[in-house]
């Protein structure tokens, strides 16, 4: 059992930002076209998530992760940039979530996480998962997914290795 925790790379240059529509488009099950803007409109870098409320996976990525874990909800969507002329499929995401932190994680004084350390018995077998603590949601993949991520030559993320008990 190795898992890491996924975050966007937000030191990414010039990436498109996601101008979210109002909830009502947003929850709908009908594929949606979600403008972005960038500083820079010659050199827009689409990444591979996007951390918006919802979460935002390209295609490439969704593959992989539903390929691998069900229990996701993914909802297609059209992300573009309007003066580049450019589109690229999206999925808005909704991924399973648990309550998967053991009680050998560390807090601050404020009770937001320091160290996260997963439950192995609460995470069980799962591949592909978010845990949501104080209204913000992490994200986690198995190294099975990590791996298969890399040679499918997704870039353009950040990880980092997350402990267990």
């Amino acid at each position: 059992m190795e898992y890491y925790r996924v975050t966007q790379n937000r030191k990414l240059r010039n990436q498109i930002i996601p101008e979210i529509p109002g909830s009502d488009k947003l929850h709908s099950k009908e594929a949606i076209f979600i403008a972005g803007r960038c500083k820079d409109a010659d050199r827009v870098v689409f990444p591979p998530m996007i951390e918006t409320q919802p979460l935002l996976l390209a295609d490439g990525v969704k593959k992989i992760w539903d390929a691998y874990q069900i229990g996701g909800d993914y909802q297609p969507c059209a992300l573009g940039h309007i003066e580049q002329k450019r589109i690229e499929v999206y999925w808005r995401a909704k991924l399973m979530q648990i309550d998967g932190l053991s009680d050998l994680t560390e807090y601050y004084l404020d009770r937001s996480l320091k160290k996260i350390v997963l439950s192995a018995r609460r995470v069980r077998n799962k591949k592909v998962f978010s845990i949501c603590y104080q209204r913000k949601e992490y994200y986690f993949i198995d190294l099975e997914i990590l791996e298969q991520m890399f040679q499918n030559h997704i870039y353009g993320f950040q990880f980092e290795k997350i402990t267990h008990d």
